[in-house]
């Protein structure tokens, strides 16, 4: 760590494209102090890249509200159909329906506004350095070693409140698609002055301007011979859902 230094870029270097230097500044010119991940979009299977979902449901937790509680639930009963320690167990994020409804409807309702999530990581993301100092994060695959890294990540940053309610972000006053924000909080400037007492809470932000589209050359997960070994890989597992 270099006291010069501000902020920490992390990306996922085989998917092969461009970090979009434009998205990079205007993040961070809106949103200095929070960690911001990109808006990763990729070719819906089968759609010959007519049609973008998107991407990376692995890393993907939603903020939680009353509104999405049940696809929440419905999400843990899913996963809770696997096996710990288990491929499927780390799989399941990726494949749930529930996780798809919920990242495709935030991605839709919010087109052009960064919006706030307990992990999301899509391809790349920026850190400033105090959130990951203060917070001790680290990266965590969960107690069977099957979780997404970048979500251990970034719990240890999200489930901790930092500083003393002086300062954050913007993630304060994004709290959720039409919900009413308070008057005080609804200012332009893009680091909010908190009273003190009152909750300083970091969220994963996503910012839909720093758009990184997944190739179509180079789709993520495993291809070829690799996908092959993972299917016999899950059919050699015990209580594995494959016949």
């Amino acid at each position: 760590y270099a006291a010069d230094h501000s902020h920490m870029l992390i990306m996922d270097m085989d998917l092969g494209i461009s970090i979009a230097p434009l998205g990079v500044i205007h993040t961070l010119g809106m949103a200095p102090h929070d960690v911001v991940a990109a808006r990763g979009v990729q070719p819906f299977p089968g759609s010959l890249a007519t049609s973008i979902i998107p991407y990376d449901r692995t890393a993907f937790v939603p903020r939680p509200t009353p509104q999405n509680k049940w696809l929440r639930q419905a999400h843990a009963a899913f996963c809770g159909m696997t096996n710990p320690g288990t491929t499927m167990r780390n799989s399941c994020d990726a494949l749930s329906p529930f996780v798809g409804a919920l990242i495709i409807s935030m991605d839709t309702n919010y087109p052009s506004e960064l919006w706030p999530t307990v992990s999301s990581f899509n391809g790349g993301a920026l850190y400033p350095l105090d959130a990951v100092i203060s917070t001790g994060a680290r990266y965590d695959a969960g107690d069977d070693g099957e979780r997404c890294e970048h979500t251990g990540f970034h719990i240890g940053i999200t489930n901790r409140v930092t500083g003393k309610g002086k300062r954050t972000g913007v993630t304060e006053r994004l709290v959720g698609p039409k919900e009413s924000v308070p008057k005080e909080l609804a200012i332009a400037s893009s680091t909010l002055q908190y009273r003190e007492g009152t909750t300083n809470r970091r969220w994963v932000l996503v910012n839909p301007r720093w758009l990184m589209h997944v190739s179509q050359y180079s789709i993520a997960g495993p291809s070829g011979t690799n996908f092959d070994n993972m299917i016999k890989q899950l059919t050699q597992e015990k209580n594995s859902p494959f016949i």
